[in-house]
This record gives structure tokens, C-alpha cells and sequence, in this order.
């Protein structure tokens, strides 16, 4: 309470400062700028972070931003653990994320983890839902999510530094430098996290119903990003971006663990280098990238027994990628836009296990061709069609169309999106090669999905700007893989599912602005149902069922109100109750519903060239006791004061 106290008086000063000049202040309305989407993005379900979020976000990673800020659902394992991603109910292989035109998903198993993209690293987040992915690329059957890097062109210095501290001995730094002038822009980011998540949780796994401290369960991360922006002049910028990170964690047992004592660890680490040339032509634009990624993981797994440490698994996995992308982009007229995409990308992947020294090694080679049209065919409706094809290994894949459309109705202030899709998500190299298991006669799993989106305006409002947008969705996914025990006592990969993903998502976004006061309000509501709807063995109890770890609802409200620097928010999130088991059964293994509630203020203070924030956090203001994964403990109250420095 001590740090508390000294923490609130600091970040509450100077405001005597500022006192003088409330009278001397004019008031003026607000101007708004508006302008209608490119035409290559209409009809295309897509949402950009707000830049304001990002910089709320500054210190965190992209899991914690999206749970806050989107409808998606994070699947997560505590403050630095491992977080994977739901996309409108789907799998964590079925979201595709790619950084500059890097992918990010491991080939090996498909997914991402959240966890370890830091906000830092990224000024531009687009999330394309659905069907829309297929502009990015295929595979992607719940979503995608790209992350871009885009420089300050209008300041030619600039550092940012943040410096964080809080429970549990939680640290977070980081650094960002740009320099240059003229045509020439240089930034480097680096970032250093680290805890020691030692925090009280009460166990109630473990047959003694005692509060205990949770062990083994530090972690530290460090990365450094690296980009040089070249712009000759204004048809050209050429860029080369460098991303090295590595992290390292201590993996903490599960509440019911009753043994002596168990070492589990796994390093990561990640190098990532892209190549852009970007042209802007007055009726032609291109975009050429290439790029080199490289990651390994590296797991051990040791119990302690009455003879000794016993070790269950020792493994080190290396995948390596090499990828090209050429967009073009050709206005045949005013009205009409002509785009195609090459894409190509190599993958080697490595794996051995030294316990039972199973292992593979395997190498995919994937070539993508897409053309879409868009057509203006009024000043308030613009359609489009998407062609997208893949051959993978030789293995063609079939037709990948899409079509959309979006309609503005000005009277009404609406606009109205949809879009229908047909995709294709190759089996991971995990799916085909592991040993024992692997499946190599796998299928790609085949989704169907549309959506119709509706959004509503309030701009004529004195002082206040209101949206409102709900969409409704619904896709079909056939020969999903699933791991299931097989005749030889060993799990086997199998296309054995058939789910169904509908659901409604809702989203407000409000704000109030007068003279130095600034009010605002977002929220987002998602309604999820994803079922199987494949009897896979006889008397499948799964049948009809809520797949597992999928909440039905979900919600998140974020109020916030700045004036004369100050600012204070607070932000509440709902998770629905989760099963654990495909036959939704009333056991313990239900994860009941929670809500979290945090609080954030802080103060803005600006001295000659310097721009100071000084913010304290609060997370899980009311101590709740939940749990996002069965049987891992999440932490209770805790706080964090950030100190970040502007020049």
C-alpha cells in the first residue's frame, strides 16, 4: 500500500501547473474527417485498430490486446504462457498471422502463440474476418490478422521509452529509436519482459483446499526489431524489417499434481527478416516481398521420483520458411480495379525427441495464384469476385472463390457488407509426419462461410460521434482433423469432423468531445456456436455439442475520459462457461463463467521537448477467482505503474 500511495502522489502531480490555463482556453467544435474505404476493401469484413489502442497496448502483447478490444476469444495459460487464438469458434490452425508478409504460424502445428508478439513491434493491425481472409491468403478458415510496419515520415527524430514494474515481480522495458531525414527513416525497438508469477491462488484440486504460491513459473523475453525505410520519391519505398526475439519459461504444474517434483521448461526463439518494395504508379501499383524465417523450440520434461529424476520428454524442433509475395494492383478505370497475387513460400521442418528418439524431418513447398476484380457499380455500391487457387507439394488445390458486396445508404447513414467464401486449410506437418500418428493421406479441411454486416452511423451529433455495427455469420467446415486413439494404442490424425460455426457479433463505439473534455465508449458482445455435427464413433456423445474451450458469449466494455492530460479508464471483460469434455457434460470439468474488471489512470506532462505519461494499472480489480484453462490458476488483484518518455 506503501508503493501504492507513493505511485498515485506522482502520477497526480502538476496539475497546479495546468490550473491557470482552464481560463484561457477557447472552445471550438470538433472537425471531423471522414473519407469512404478504398475500393479494394469494400465488401471485405475488416477491422484496424485504432493507432489510440495500440499506444494504451504499448507494453503488452497482442493476447492482451485482443481480448479487450475485438471479439475474438484467447485461450490462455496465464501472464506470459502460452495464449492461442479462436476466431469465430474456430481452431487455433485455422487464424493465419503474418507479420510485413512474414507468416507467423509454425508449420509444425499450425498456430501462433500470442503471447509472444509484443504490441511494440507492430503500427498497423488488421483483422479480416471470415471469407474476407482470402485477400490475404488461404487457409485462414476462422480469420486473419496482419501486422504491419509503418514509419513516422513527418518527424525525422523521435525516442519512446517505457518503463514498467509491478506484482509478482513483473518488469517490462522498452526502448524505440527513429532517426533520418529526407527520404530516409531508421527505427529500432527493443523490449525486455520479465516475472516471477508467484502469486497466491487458492487450490482446490488438490484434496487439501489450501491457498498455495504458484512455483516454477517465471519467464523473461527480450527482442530487438531493426527497419530501414528508403522512399527516393513518391512512387517508391523500399524497406528491409529485422525481428529477433527469444524467450524463455518455466512451465508450472497443474493444480492436482501430487508428485515430489517435476522441471518443465521451453525456450523459443525467432529470427525474421522482410524485404518490401512498394510502387505507386497513377493507374498501377505493385508490392514485391520476400522474406526468411527461422524459429525453434526447444522442451524438457523431468519428474522427480524416489530414484532419481526421471526424464519424460527432451525435444528441439528448428522450421525454417522462405517466402515471395508480387501483388498488383491496376485501375482499368475510375470504376473498376483489376489485383492479382503471387505467392510462394518453402518450409523445412525438423524435430527430435531424444527420450524416445522419434523425430521427422519434411519440407513443404506451397505456390499461390489469386485475381479479383473490384466494380464500382454506383457512387453507394461497389462488388467484387476473388479467384484464389494453391498447389502444395504438387497436390493442387481446388478453386477458392469469393464474392462481396457493400452498400452505403446515406439517407439512413448505413452501410451494409457481406461476403460468401469457399476455403481450404492445408493438415499441419505435425498432422502428417509425427511419429507415431501422422496421418500422410490427410485432407485439407474444407470451409464454407458467409456473412452480412450492418453499421450504423451517428455523425450529425453536436459534440458526439456514435457506431454501431452488427454482423451475422455462419460457415461449414468439412473433413476436420482430430486426433483420436487409434487401433495400435497411440493417437491418430484423421478427417473425421464435420462443425458448424454460426454466431452474431455486436460492437458500439462512442465518444463525447467538448472543449478539453473527452469521453469514450467501446464495447463488443459475440455470440458463438460451434458444434460437430459428425457422429465420429458409435453413440458419439459429441454430437450437436459446443466444441470444447469455445465460450457461447462474450463480452467487453472500455470507458475512458481525459481532461487537461489527466485520464482515467476502466474496462470489463466476460467470458462465457467453457467445457472441457466434447460431451458437455454438467462435471467439474466445466470452466464457469467470469468477469474481470481493470482500472487504468494517469497523467500527461509535457516540459519543453519532453512528453511524460505517468499510469497505474490495476488488473482484476474485484479479486476474482477464475480460470481460463482447466486446472491453471489465474492470478487475483494486481498492479503495474508505467512510466513512458516521449522526446
Amino acid at each position: 500500500m506503501k508503493k501504492l500511495s507513493v505511485i498515485l502522489l506522482v502520477l497526480f502531480l502538476g496539475f497546479s501547473s495546468r490550473a491557470s490555463a482552464i481560463f484561457d482556453t477557447i472552445r471550438i467544435h470538433e472537425v471531423s474527417v471522414t473519407a469512404k474505404k478504398p475500393m479494394e476493401e469494400r465488401g471485405l469484413n475488416l477491422i484496424v485498430i485504432d493507432s489510440t489502442i495500440l499506444l494504451k497496448h504499448l507494453t503488452g502483447t497482442l493476447s492482451d490486446l485482443l481480448v479487450s478490444n475485438s471479439t475474438i476469444f484467447m485461450k490462455t495459460y496465464g501472464q506470459g504462457a502460452l495464449s492461442t487464438i479462436s476466431f469465430r469458434g474456430t481452431a487455433a490452425t485455422h487464424t493465419k498471422v503474418s507479420w510485413n508478409g512474414i507468416p507467423l504460424n509454425n508449420p509444425m502445428v499450425g498456430q501462433v502463440d500470442f503471447s509472444l508478439i509484443p504490441v511494440n513491434f507492430t503500427d498497423r493491425i488488421t483483422l479480416l474476418q471470415g471469407g474476407s481472409s482470402l485477400a490475404d491468403g488461404s487457409g485462414a478458415l476462422g480469420g486473419a490478422i496482419i501486422l504491419e510496419s509503418a514509419p513516422s515520415w513527418g518527424e525525422s527524430h523521435l525516442v519512446k521509452l517505457a518503463q514498467g514494474f509491478g506484482s509478482f515481480g513483473t518488469y517490462r522495458t522498452l526502448a524505440n529509436l527513429q532517426f533520418g531525414k529526407d527520404q530516409i527513416r531508421m527505427r529500432l525497438k527493443v523490449f525486455h519482459e520479465q516475472a516471477e508469477n508467484n502469486f497466491e491462488y487458492y487450490n482446490n484440486q488438490n484434496g487439501l483446499w489450501n491457498y498455495e504460491i504458484q512455483e516454477n513459473a517465471d519467464y523473461q523475453k527480450y527482442g530487438l526489431l531493426g527497419e530501414l525505410f528508403y522512399k527516393p520519391d513518391n512512387k517508391h519505398i523500399l524497406s528491409i524489417h529485422t525481428w529477433l526475439q527469444n524467450s524463455d519459461r518455466n512451465l508450472p504444474p497443474i493444480m492436482s499434481y501430487e508428485g515430489l517434483g517435476r522441471t518443465e521448461y521451453q525456450s523459443d526463439n525467432q529470427v525474421r527478416i522482410s524485404g518490401i518494395w512498394k510502387y505507386y504508379g497513377k493507374r498501377f501499383r505493385s508490392e514485391s516481398i520476400v522474406g526468411y524465417s527461422s524459429s525453434g523450440i526447444d522442451y524438457y520434461l523431468a519428474n522427480q521420483t524416489g530414484l532419481g529424476l526421471f526424464v519424460n520428454y527432451d525435444s528441439r524442433s528448428t522450421v525454417q520458411n522462405t517466402i515471395a509475395t508480387h501483388k498488383i494492383s491496376t485501375d482499368i478505370s475510375s470504376k473498376m480495379i483489376l489485383k492479382s497475387q503471387l505467392n510462394y513460400k518453402y518450409s523445412m521442418a525438423n524435430i527430435m525427441e531424444d527420450v524416445s528418439l522419434n523425430g521427422y524431418s519434411a519440407t513443404r513447398q506451397e505456390i499461390g495464384l489469386a485475381m479479383s476484380l473490384h466494380r464500382e457499380i454506383s457512387h453507394n455500391l461497389t462488388v467484387f469476385g476473388l479467384m484464389r487457387t494453391e498447389i502444395a507439394n504438387k497436390d493442387f488445390s481446388p478453386l477458392m472463390p469469393s464474392l462481396g458486396l457493400e452498400a452505403e445508404i446515406p439517407l439512413l447513414q448505413l452501410n451494409i457488407c457481406s461476403n460468401i467464401s469457399r476455403n481450404y486449410n492445408l493438415p499441419t506437418l505435425n498432422d502428417l509426419y509425427w511419429i507415431p500418428g501422422g496421418n500422410p493421406d490427410l485432407k485439407p479441411e474444407e470451409g464454407y462461410s458467409g456473412d452480412l454486416s450492418i453499421t450504423r452511423s451517428f455523425t450529425d451529433l453536436q459534440f458526439f460521434d456514435l457506431s454501431m455495427t452488427a454482423t451475422g455469420y455462419m460457415s461449414g467446415i468439412n473433413d476436420w482433423i482430430l486426433w483420436r486413439p487409434g487401433e495400435y494404442s497411440y493417437w491418430m490424425a484423421e478427417n473425421i469432423a464435420t462443425v458448424f460455426a454460426r454466431g452474431v457479433e455486436y460492437s458500439v463505439n462512442g465518444k463525447y468531445q467538448e472543449g478539453g473534455l473527452s469521453l469514450s465508449l467501446f464495447g463488443t458482445y459475440s455470440y458463438t456456436r460451434t458444434t460437430n455435427r459428425s457422429e465420429t464413433v458409435a453413440e458419439d456423445l459429441s454430437v450437436d455439442k459446443q466444441l470444447i474451450y469455445v465460450p457461447v458469449h462474450k463480452a467487453n466494455v472500455t470507458a475512458k475520459a481525459e481532461y487537461m492530460g489527466y485520464h482515467i479508464m476502466t474496462s470489463s471483460n466476460y467470458i462465457g462457461e467453457r467445457f472441457t469434455t466434447s460431451s458437455n457434460e454438467e462435471t467439474r470439468h466445466t470452466l464457469p463463467g467470469f468477469t474481470l474488471f481493470d482500472i487504468r489512470a494517469g497523467k500527461e506532462i509535457k516540459f519543453n521537448k519532453f512528453n511524460t505519461t505517468l499510469q497505474l494499472r490495476i488488473n482484476n480489480l474485484f479479486n476474482t477467482d477464475y480460470k481460463a484453462v482447466l486446472s491453471r490458476p489465474m492470478p487475483g488483484r494486481s498492479w503495474e505503474f508505467v512510466v513512458r518518455i516521449e522526446i
